[in-house]
């Protein structure tokens, strides 16, 4: 292709495209309707792990945390970037 087709086939696809991105609805849209109202769920947790509390020197208590995990022995590690 010339410079001149080659720019003119590029605004043609270009001008395609857009005119794909008008908004239409899609086949897989449905409208349906839900029966009964939202209602709040009660969530009950047991706990698992505490670490760290409220009170205490700089050093012992947690300032950034980045990041969380645990090794294969299910040991708990937290990484305070602080």
């Amino acid at each position: 292709m010339t410079n001149l087709n080659l720019a003119t086939h590029a605004k043609a696809v270009a001008m395609a495209a857009s005119l794909g991105a008008v908004a239409m609805p899609a086949n897989a849209q449905e409208a349906v309707e839900l029966p009964g109202q939202d209602m709040a769920l009660e969530a009950e947790f047991a706990e698992v792990y505490r670490v760290g509390g409220i009170d205490g020197a700089d050093w012992e208590q947690f300032g950034n945390i980045s990041h969380t995990g645990f090794d294969g022995e299910g040991n708990l590690y937290i990484f305070d970037s602080q």
